[in-house]
């Protein structure tokens, strides 16, 4: 069954020079059209952002102590997620618990970090 991009879906995608970044979607497909907003997790290396953090345990990708990188949530279009998936070039690494989209979610109201256009989105979404 193809890849189809829906709230709480996490994808891996490349980064430079090499590696891979693992963000999550926080919406379903929506307004603007088959738009969704998204906010990658980070590995902690020093002063972060607090609001959210992660171990281990709260998914398989993740295997240090990580934080949710509110300050750069950004939005994009749920067909293009698709045909990255689906090119190979970022991949599939399965839905978070709702409890963990829950923690994620609450944090985008409440970081300081947030961007106002990140709310809003949640918001009308």
């Amino acid at each position: 069954m193809p890849f189809s991009v829906e709230k709480g879906c996490a994808i891996l995608f490349p980064t430079l020079p090499k590696g891979h970044h693992l963000c999550v979607v926080l919406t379903d497909p929506g307004e603007p059209v088959d738009t969704v907003l998204m906010v990658p997790i980070c590995t902690v290396r020093g002063k972060h952002d607090e609001t959210c953090t992660l171990t281990p345990d709260d998914h398989n990708f993740i295997v240090r102590d990580s934080y949710v990188a509110y300050a750069l949530c950004r939005t994009a279009r749920a067909y293009k997620l698709e045909q990255l998936v689906a090119s190979g070039e970022a991949v599939d690494k399965g839905k978070i618990s709702d409890d963990l989209l829950e923690r994620i979610l609450d944090g985008v109201r409440t970081s300081r970090q947030s961007k106002p256009f990140a709310i809003d989105f949640l918001n009308d979404n």
